[in-house]
């Protein structure tokens, strides 16, 4: 892991995490990334008790919502701050923080994600310090995320110091009623 300047980052002779600039995203700007998710097992709160059970699905984009995220991605830049994971120019990971502060305190990171390949590479974690380093010149105190209830999702956001979250914002509590509401203190 090489740290080019505090804004770059190149993990091996080909991966390099960098803040992306607004004119960089275009709507094929996420093409050939592959969001394949096999969920097996997942989290859920019952009677104020966050439990485990088992829970079968596969969630994989198309273009068509490829190009939607892409458009989504180039509104933040503009607000708020994107981060990519490149391999040569192919974006195999990216992460976003909007320029909201609600609560006084919070940032929603709506995204987090790396293409199905490219996992267990260091390059979520990376993204996720990244993205918190921006929350912070945002004006932010604590990072907000709506986390897919995957077993092996959550359990990357505990990892990364994230704990349920002591706030719900219904807003984004009512766009994925069964995601895990999360939050870390920057």
């Amino acid at each position: 892991m090489i740290y080019i300047n505090e804004r770059i980052l190149t993990l091996s002779a080909n991966i390099i995490l960098r803040k992306v600039l607004p004119e960089e995203i275009n709507s094929g700007f996420l093409t050939g990334f592959i969001r394949h998710q096999e969920t097996k097992k997942v989290k859920y709160w019952n009677q104020g008790r966050l439990e485990e059970k088992d829970d079968y699905f596969v969630e994989e984009w198309d273009e068509h919502r490829l190009r939607g995220i892409s458009s989504f991605l180039k509104e933040v830049a503009y607000i708020g701050s994107v981060v990519a994971a490149f391999d040569n120019d192919k974006v195999v990971g990216f992460a976003c923080v909007d320029n909201e502060v609600f609560f006084g305190e919070y940032v929603n990171m709506p995204y987090i994600h790396v293409s199905y390949g490219y996992r267990d590479q260091g390059i979520g974690k990376e993204l996720f310090k990244m993205i918190e380093k921006e929350a912070k010149e945002l004006g932010a105190k604590k990072l907000y995320i709506s986390t897919h209830p995957d077993i092996n999702t959550y359990e990357f956001y505990e990892k990364m110091g994230c704990i349920p979250a002591k706030r719900i914002n219904r807003r984004l509590f009512d766009i994925e009623p069964l995601d895990i509401q999360m939050e870390k203190l920057l």
